[in-house]
């Protein structure tokens, strides 16, 4: 990959998720990174990191602390993601124990936390988004809602047919998450690609 593509590629990555006020961490920066290349190339970790380390053009437009990295002047939302991390734990847990009982319906084969609930970065106020795969057919999501004092946004799915239409960007997005039930021996994609 062209490296003046490659450093605008990580600007880009980290500008995203300034939006949420989420600072990344290299691995994440790799992990996340936007490689929208006509190529589409793989760019391996250590390049990444090289970059980051050595570009001007990056330096002058980010910081790096506590092991993230951010746009300049931004450094505030480093203490926010550590203090949603914390508040996500216990949410985490609520909605845990709150969606447990769809752990034991069996047209259910998995069920995860996603979105910023998966990325741990929601704050006290903040929606608990599921993500389901298999048949919800009598699923009562307004009984979850009233257990948990929270509304929760579903994305179901019933097979890998409907997995594609979800995209990259959610499937990461769960793989990232915190799986409730099941697992995702059935998913077959690859990180930076």
């Amino acid at each position: 990959m062209d490296n003046k593509y490659l450093e605008k590629s990580i600007l880009s990555t980290i500008c995203y998720f300034d939006i949420f006020d989420y600072p990344l961490t290299l691995l994440e920066v790799w992990q996340w990174l936007f490689t929208d290349s006509p190529i589409n190339q793989k760019v391996d970790l250590l390049t990444v990191k090289k970059t980051l380390e050595d570009s001007q053009y990056l330096n002058d437009k980010l910081s790096f602390k506590d092991g993230f990295y951010f746009l300049k002047n931004r450094d505030d939302i480093v203490l926010t993601r550590l203090k949603r991390y914390v508040i996500s734990g216990n949410k985490n847990k609520i909605a845990k124990h709150g969606v447990g009982a769809l752990k034991f319906l069996p047209f259910i084969k998995l069920v995860g936390l996603c979105n910023n609930s998966g990325n741990n970065n929601i704050r006290a106020d903040s929606d608990i988004d599921l993500f389901i795969y298999g048949d919800p057919e009598g699923l009562k999501v307004v009984n979850y809602e009233l257990k948990l004092q929270r509304e929760i946004q579903v994305f179901v799915c019933k097979d890998d047919i409907d997995l594609k239409k979800f995209g990259v960007g959610l499937i990461r997005n769960i793989i990232k998450g915190n799986i409730i039930k099941g697992n995702l021996d059935f998913v077959r994609i690859e990180l930076n690609a």
